[in-house]
């Protein structure tokens, strides 16, 4: 039992290790908390050096430092964060609108309550050696990119369909590639920075702040060359799911909501002085839909091949040395399905639990798989569940209010009719649990999915 209460907050002094620590506040050290690469910042490197663009890295940087230090209490989920970052332009970053942007996004992403204080740097940068890189006179869009399907597929979709000049951003990997004297660079191929925590103890796993990295990443992009678009390819069910049927008594995950995208608009125009739209082409399919599309275009027929969506590391979902997904967690439930909906036919071997027409839990796994820990059945329940009760609603009875608070919210941020919303609500419901359906009835009838799911 603990003696003292848990307090959930925290101070943060981003500093460089010259600097003196102010107070109390806990020392995020740049350079060894926050570590930022060289080759990195180069593919951020246009047509000049804007410390601007160092500046809302940084700021990123801490934010998830912040988020990833201090663990969430066990019966209340938000914290209080303090956080006093040194930029080049105090004055912009302490104005009234930017703090009111990022505080107000911020919070709708995390939960958490967001105090900045921005001081001058004691250090200010130069920015790296400019490299030779493709950066395109003039783009239509950025699109975030990582190694999940939704990315692959759509960016093919919208390529083929528009004919939009598209500049990836990666987001996925903190993996920074090396570019050998020589070889042609692309722009925004890796991500910048590297962050670790910054206090000893469990930190928090939830990791919402994600999505701010994601989305600055992004944002910073497009204001480099000119795009006034940000294309978001989470599907449907990523995006509305979380917030439709939530996990216990966590708070909603809005990382790809157009609730939030739309805050992170109102912040880069503050920021910036230029307003970046996110598009959100289909949210209102599914994953299925999305792969089914790119499958027509004959865009990867093999798509599974090189995409990744499991969220473990190679710690917790490693077979005999290879880094497998799990094949059982909410987002290889997920993929499973979807590519069943787009008729792939995916090596079961790409997962731990290779099988899952078995009538047993761990029997699904490979046979050299010998960690039995609880939490992974836990996870396996609550993936199944997750992707039931979004297919329950399809034909709920009580749908209506939360169909509705939703339609609501998103008229008013997307600019359509309630009446539109909500339609395209109960379309993707209903399109969500035929896939649902037809993956769970494609399984063996003594499947220990079959055994868990009741809306299929």
């Amino acid at each position: 039992m603990r003696k003292t209460p848990y307090i959930c907050a925290l101070d943060v002094q981003v500093m460089h290790p010259e600097d003196n620590v102010l107070g109390n506040a806990t020392p995020c050290i740049i350079g060894r908390h926050i570590t930022f690469d060289a080759d990195g910042l180069q593919t951020y490197y246009t047509d000049g050096w804007r410390p601007i663009i160092y500046d809302a890295m940084l700021v990123a940087a801490a934010v998830e430092a912040c988020d990833h230090s201090r663990a969430r209490a066990s019966m209340d989920w938000g914290r209080q964060f303090r956080v006093t970052v040194p930029v080049h332009d105090p004055q912009l970053w302490s104005s009234r609108r930017v703090q009111e942007t990022l505080v107000r996004a911020l919070k709708m992403l995390t939960g958490d309550n967001w105090t900045f204080q921005f001081t001058k740097t004691s250090a200010p940068q130069l920015g790296p050696v400019q490299g030779h890189f493709g950066f395109p006179a003039q783009a239509d869009a950025v699109m975030p990119f990582s190694d999940g399907l939704d990315s692959r597929a759509v960016s093919a979709v919208v390529e083929e369909t528009t004919k939009d000049q598209l500049i990836r951003v990666r987001v996925g990997s903190n993996k920074i590639t090396r570019v050998k004297s020589g070889d042609p660079r692309q722009p925004f191929a890796n991500v910048p920075f590297r962050v670790t925590k910054i206090k000893n103890g469990n930190g928090e796993a939830s990791g919402r702040s994600r999505g701010f990295k994601f989305a600055m990443l992004s944002g910073i992009a497009a204001y480099l060359i000119g795009a006034k678009r940000i294309i978001v390819p989470e599907s449907g069910q990523g995006a509305l799911g979380p917030v439709l049927v939530n996990l216990g008594q966590s708070y909603f995950d809005r990382r790809t909501h157009p609730q939030y995208t739309s805050l992170m608009s109102d912040f880069f125009e503050a920021l910036f002085g230029v307003r970046i739209a996110f598009d959100h082409p289909v949210l209102w399919n599914t994953k299925g839909e999305s792969l089914t599309a790119c499958r027509a275009l004959k865009h990867g027929d093999e798509i599974w091949r090189e995409t990744r969506s499991c969220w473990k590391d190679a710690r917790h979902a490693s077979l005999n040395g290879d880094h497998r997904q799990c094949g059982v967690c909410a987002a290889c439930m997920l993929r499973r399905s979807s590519l069943h909906a787009a008729k792939y036919q995916e090596d079961p071997a790409m997962y731990i639990w290779e099988n899952l027409s078995a009538s047993d839990f761990w029997e699904g796994a490979h046979k050299d798989h010998t960690n039995r820990a609880n939490a992974q059945r836990d996870y396996a329940v609550a993936g199944v569940l997750h992707m039931d009760h979004l297919a329950a609603l399809a034909r709920a009875d009580d749908r209506d209010i939360l169909i509705s608070r939703q339609a609501l919210i998103l008229a008013n941020v997307l600019g359509i009719s309630f009446e539109d919303a909500a339609a395209r609500i109960v379309r993707l419901l209903k399109a969500h649990a035929e896939e649902w359906s037809s993956f769970v009835q494609s399984l063996s009838k003594s499947s220990f999915i079959r055994d868990w799911a009741q809306a299929a």
